[in-house]
């Protein structure tokens, strides 16, 4: 199943990431990874309104780094292909080939 994700641009607008780290209204918000707010509402909507894709971590949606296995986790995008297993499925060594071909 594929998911569509899009980014919100235009940075800052009312409901949308804050361009500097404040305090969060927790009673509404969820602070990102990388410090900005986010309203409640704009989590696990499939769109990235964190800078760093964070307030769609853990949703089922990966960040466009990242490679989705198919048991589900979202691992890095540079660890496909590496000969290591990252997923538990090992589904990000499949189809790779030696030398990547």
């Amino acid at each position: 199943m594929c998911l569509s994700v899009y980014v919100r641009s235009g940075y800052p607008r009312q409901g949308w990431a804050t361009e500097s780290p404040r305090e969060c209204d927790l009673s509404r918000e969820i602070r990102c990874d990388d410090g900005q707010c986010v309203l409640l509402r704009r989590r696990c909507d499939n769109i990235f309104d964190c800078l760093d894709g964070s307030d769609e971590r853990g949703c089922g949606v990966c960040t466009p780094a990242e490679w989705k296995c198919a048991s589900g986790e979202c691992i890095p995008d540079f660890q496909r292909c590496d000969d290591i297993s990252q997923c538990a499925d090992a589904s990000d060594e499949a189809g790779c080939g030696k030398y990547g071909l």
